[in-house]
C-alpha cells in the first residue's frame, strides 16, 4: 500500500496544530482565557465554572501578584479578572498533581486578599 505524501503531511500538520493549541499547556491556556480581547471566551469559561450569569468582565493585563517583602514569592495567575465590576476572579489552572497544591492555593488566596486589604487601607488613609 502506497501512502499519499500530501495526506501524510496534512495529518502531521493537524497533529502539530492540536499539540500547539492544547489548552492544557499553561501558555496556551493563559493566551486563550487570560488575554485582553478574549473576554467573551473567558466569560463563557467562568460562567461554566460558577454557573452564574456574568454581565461584564474585565481582564487584568497584569496577572502578577506583587511582593510585599523582599523574601516574598511572586505569584502569577493564569486569569485575573473583575466580574460585574465588583467581584475579583483569580483562576489558576492545574493539571499535574504536585503533592503541594494546597500550599500554592493558600499562597495565591492570601496574596489576593492582601492586595484587596492594601488597596482599602490606602484609600482610607
Amino acid at each position: 500500500m502506497v501512502k499519499n505524501p500530501k495526506t501524510s503531511e496534512k495529518n502531521l500538520k493537524v497533529t502539530e496544530v492540536k499539540n500547539l493549541l492544547n489548552p492544557k499547556i499553561d501558555y496556551v491556556f493563559k493566551r486563550i482565557f487570560g488575554h485582553t480581547g478574549n473576554e467573551e471566551i473567558t466569560k463563557g469559561l467562568i460562567t461554566a465554572i460558577i454557573k452564574q450569569p456574568i454581565e461584564n468582565i474585565t481582564i487584568d493585563c497584569n496577572p502578577i501578584t506583587e511582593k510585599d517583602l523582599l523574601d516574598d514569592k511572586v505569584g502569577i495567575l493564569d486569569i485575573k479578572a473583575k466580574l460585574n465590576n465588583n467581584i475579583n476572579c483569580n483562576i489558576e489552572m492545574q493539571i499535574v498533581d504536585k503533592k503541594n497544591i494546597e500550599k500554592g492555593f493558600y499562597f495565591i488566596g492570601v496574596r489576593c486578599i492582601l492586595v484587596v486589604l492594601k488597596k482599602e487601607w490606602i484609600m482610607k488613609n
